[in-house]
């Protein structure tokens, strides 16, 4: 055989091998850029495969990581750890009517874990470190916040997962270390004061772009305005910057079943039902 007839039959074989493959162009593509990464992120927290995702964003270089864009992909993929699904959220969020936000937030929230827990606290965090934010970025924030007042309200109020509150939980006891169904330590109380705040930041920023719970944010500032100036927390972010008498001010908050509590140990309002 001449020498290019059997580089011809060469080539022809292994063409005819690639195409069985589907996409030629696959094979020799680089799966290890970070714009490839960047795709197979978006693609895994399509499928729901999150933890896949953050494997994909830690592997990327250089200042990639850095990028607005692949800080809300990773706080997306934490988000989805943190049991948030966005679109059925919204949607239920929009319906909330009448129902007091922190009931409403435990019921849907109820599978929440230590877990689920802390990558909604870095959900949230990611998102702050972005500095001005767009309105979606804000509409994204607003949902993770309220995600992880869910979980942790969850986490501690409702201890078998009943959608409600557990009769006799107390926020005003002061727990230790994180324990399902036990007291709310001094940490997650702060955590979900700075959820709130972080809410009222966004929603107020998105009013009247979008349509979603004006009433609720009205309700969760009037309340926090309520609050005697010492233990109004409402306007800080930093869970390291609240004070004692703040965190007092979130118990109390969870506490009372009047404007947004969660009750089940006091019947009234934040006056009736403040944490000593």
């Amino acid at each position: 055989m001449r020498p290019f007839a059997l580089i011809f039959l060469c080539i022809a074989v292994a063409v005819s091998n690639l195409s069985c493959s589907g996409n030629i162009l696959e094979t020799f593509a680089d799966k290890n850029t970070n714009e490839a990464l960047y795709e197979a992120a978006i693609a895994n927290i399509n499928s729901g495969n999150y933890n896949s995702a953050i494997t994909d964003i830690g592997s990327m270089t250089g200042t990639y990581p850095s990028l607005a864009k692949v800080i809300e992909l990773k706080a997306s993929a934490y988000g989805g750890l943190c049991g948030l699904k966005f679109v059925t959220f919204v949607l239920a969020f929009q319906g909330i009517g009448a129902t007091r936000l922190f009931p409403f937030l435990l019921s849907n929230f109820n599978a929440s874990s230590s877990a689920s827990l802390t990558a909604c606290i870095t959900a949230q965090n990611l998102m702050l470190g972005l500095g001005t934010r767009t309105t979606n970025q804000d509409m994204f924030l607003a949902m993770v916040a309220l995600a992880k007042a869910g979980n942790i309200l969850s986490f501690y109020g409702d201890v078998g997962h009943t959608l409600a509150v557990t009769a006799g939980y107390d926020p005003c006891i002061v727990g230790g270390a994180r324990v399902a169904g036990g007291d709310i330590s001094d940490a997650d109380a702060r955590e979900l004061g700075t959820a709130l705040a972080a809410a009222i930041t966004s929603l107020t920023a998105v009013a009247g772009k979008v349509n979603l719970g004006s009433g609720t944010l009205a309700g969760i500032s009037a309340v926090c305005t309520a609050l005697p100036a010492a233990y109004n927390f409402c306007g800080i972010t930093d869970p390291t910057l609240l004070t004692a008498n703040e965190v007092k001010g979130i118990r109390t908050l969870i506490k009372e079943d009047s404007a947004v509590g969660l009750g089940g140990n006091c019947s009234g309002d934040i006056s009736t039902c403040f944490c000593p």
